[in-house]
C-alpha cells in the first residue's frame, strides 16, 4: 500500500550538508503494523514525517497505492492527509478547551461532515477505545493513558489507510504504554489500517508484524 523508493533527506546546516536519510527503500502492506527503531539521530522521525507527507524529501518517491503523492500540490496533500492518514505523537496535542468528544469530532468537522454525523462517528470510536464514559471530560480531567486513547480515537475517526505514531508511549508508564500498543494492534485488525510507529520500546516491536532498524539514515536491519 505504501512504497518508499530511494528516499533521501539532506539538510544544509551552516553551509554543510547533513544526510538524515540515505536511500531508504521500504514497503508497507495494507493493515500491516511496522515498528521503526534506532538510536537518537538515526532518522526515525524524519522517515515518519516524510512518509506521512508532513515534509518533502530531497529526492526519492513515496507512493500510496501506486500513486506518487509527491506530485500533489500542498492543498491536495492537506486533503489527502486529512482523509487517508492519522497521526499520534508522544504528546497528545488535544485541545484543552474541548472535551474528548469534541476533540475526536474535529477531523470530521474539518472534512465537512455535519455535526450530528461527526458526533456519531466520534462516539463510536471513543467506545471502541474504551472511553464511552469519559466523552464529556476535558484533557486536563483525563489520565495520561486516557489522553492518548483520545488522540488515537481522533486519528482513526475518519477510518484512514494508515496511522503514523511517533513515540506514542514515551510519556506513559510501562503498563499504560503496553495497553496503548495493544490498542493499536486491535484497531489495525478491526479497521484494516496500517500502523507505523517510531519507538525505543522493544515490547512495541515484539507486538508488530514488521520491524526495521535505522542507523545513520540507512536501514541496517529488517524483518
Amino acid at each position: 500500500m505504501i512504497e518508499v523508493s530511494d528516499l533521501w533527506k539532506i539538510y544544509n546546516t551552516n553551509g554543510s550538508n547533513v544526510e538524515a536519510l540515505r536511500g531508504i527503500n521500504l514497503k508497507v502492506d495494507q493493515g500491516q503494523t511496522l515498528a521503526i527503531e534506532g538510536v537518537s539521530g538515526s532518522g526515525k522521525s524524519t522517515l515518519l514525517h516524510l512518509m506521512g507527507t508532513l515534509d518533502h524529501p530531497s529526492k526519492g518517491d513515496i507512493k500510496y497505492d501506486g500513486e506518487n503523492v509527491l506530485n500533489k500540490s500542498d492543498t491536495e496533500l492537506a486533503k489527502f492527509r486529512n482523509n487517508k492518514i492519522g497521526f499520534v505523537f508522544q504528546f497528545h496535542y488535544l485541545l484543552a478547551e474541548f472535551d474528548a468528544l469534541e476533540n475526536v469530532m474535529m477531523p470530521a468537522l474539518i472534512n465537512g461532515i455535519n455535526k450530528n454525523q461527526a458526533q456519531e462517528l466520534a462516539l463510536k470510536v471513543l467506545d471502541n477505545v474504551g472511553l464511552s464514559d469519559r466523552v464529556t471530560h476535558r484533557p486536563g480531567e483525563l489520565s495520561g493513558g486516557e489522553q492518548q486513547r483520545v488522540a488515537i480515537a481522533r486519528s482513526i475517526v475518519l477510518k484512514p489507510r494508515v496511522i503514523f505514531a511517533d513515540e506514542p508511549t514515551g510519556n506513559l508508564d510501562r503498563k499504560t504504554g503496553s495497553s496503548i500498543i495493544d490498542l493499536f494492534v486491535k484497531l489495525s485488525q478491526e479497521y484494516k489500517v496500517s500502523i507505523i510507529v517510531v519507538t525505543h520500546n522493544s515490547y512495541v516491536s515484539s507486538c508488530f508484524d514488521k520491524k526495521i532498524n535505522l542507523l545513520d539514515g540507512k536501514i541496517v536491519y529488517e524483518n
